[in-house]
């Protein structure tokens, strides 16, 4: 078994904090640890290190290294550009297959994911390792705890066995009253992005849904190892379409699985998940560096050396940087992806994403 680990993204919702130079997957939300650290060493103690591979972008390939100086430099697969989650994931598929890898389970998991239950995680990926076939797509769904409007769901259909539930559909971020219904039914999870399969598999899948990108990918698996390696990524590279794994084939393939899974997973994609991710109890704050308050409740409050009071506050973000002080209503904080194109087009403001 291969494990992935996708480490590219640029995590805009999360801004003060992730920036374009240090997005999110290296940035310290949960602990001491970086996310990425922290996907790292959930899969670290059971997997052998030559067996652990990072996906990322050019400008961040230092500073992977810098934070798993352990992992081989030859496990650390770039992309040349950002091109979301179908093309980061065939890239890492060829490369395994260049490897002689082709029939190896893959398994792909972000690196900004936040999962309590790690032990249950890797039960399910040693289950898989032993049960699961060869021409399965397949993804763990999450067991939702809240009527979460912002995620994905998945409809599980038919009982195949050993855990493993043939997907009936996707649903893509419902309503209140629907996230509602679908959490009193054991029938819908969570998609947690977190998928599996044989390397030849998604790749025969991306070559049947996303041809343009499969002849780019094999143009690039000739050139690996030779001079021209890095020119010919960067050319074909351009050349594939900007599209995620889910919409590009997930959603158009029949023959998908899903394990359901009680792991305690959030996608850290907001300060909204992030506050959820981390509360311990309803209505509590959550709070990262100095803060004093007086009826302030169920906030997100991170600081850095400056002490933060509040008084009177409630479902705030609350983010002071050594440059920034960042505030919205935590129920907005998915529109961050609004300020930060707003501070694109400003000249002034753009030495600040």
């Amino acid at each position: 078994m291969k494990i992935l680990i996708l480490a590219g993204g640029k995590g805009t919702r999360l801004w003060p904090i992730s920036r374009e130079e240090s997005p999110k997957q290296f940035q310290k939300f949960l602990s001491k640890k970086s996310l990425l650290q922290e996907a790292f060493n959930r899969l670290r103690p059971y997997f052998a290190l030559r067996d652990l591979y990072i996906v990322t972008n050019q400008g961040y390939r230092e500073e992977v290294q810098k934070q798993l100086p352990q992992l081989p430099r030859k496990n650390i697969i770039i992309e040349p550009a950002s091109c979301n989650t179908a093309a980061a994931i065939g890239l890492g598929a060829v490369y395994l297959k260049k490897r002689g890898f082709m029939n190896e389970l893959m398994v792909v998991v972000p690196a900004d994911h936040f999962i309590k239950n790690s032990p249950k995680l890797i039960e399910i990926l040693k289950l898989a390792e032993k049960k699961f076939k060869k021409d399965w797509l397949g993804t763990i769904g999450a067991n939702p705890s809240y009527p979460e409007t912002g995620y994905g769901y998945i409809k599980m259909g038919k009982n195949l066995g050993n855990n493993f539930f043939q997907v009936e559909k996707f649903i893509e971020k419902p309503d209140f009253e629907t996230a509602k219904q679908f959490l009193t039914s054991w029938e819908y999870l969570w998609n947690t992005g977190i998928f599996i399969w044989r390397v030849s598999t998604i790749l025969e899948r991306i070559k049947k849904y996303l041809p343009g990108n499969y002849k780019a990918l094999e143009k690039i698996m000739l050139a690996i190892g030779s001079a021209e390696e890095e020119k010919i990524t960067r050319e074909e590279y351009a050349k594939m379409k900007d599209i995620s794994i889910d919409y590009g084939v997930m959603e158009k393939e029949k023959n998908i699985v899903v394990i359901p899974a009680d792991i305690g997973w959030s996608d850290v994609g907001s300060w909204f998940h992030l506050r959820n991710a981390l509360q311990k109890e309803k209505d509590s704050n959550v709070v990262k560096g100095k803060h004093i308050g007086v009826d302030s409740n169920n906030s997100l409050i991170f600081g850095s050396s400056r002490l933060i009071a509040t008084v009177g506050v409630k479902d705030l973000v609350v983010v002071d940087t050594d440059d920034v002080l960042f505030i919205c209503p935590i129920d907005q904080s998915q529109n961050v992806k609004k300020l930060i194109a707003k501070m694109k087009e400003e000249e002034e403001n753009q030495k600040y994403l």
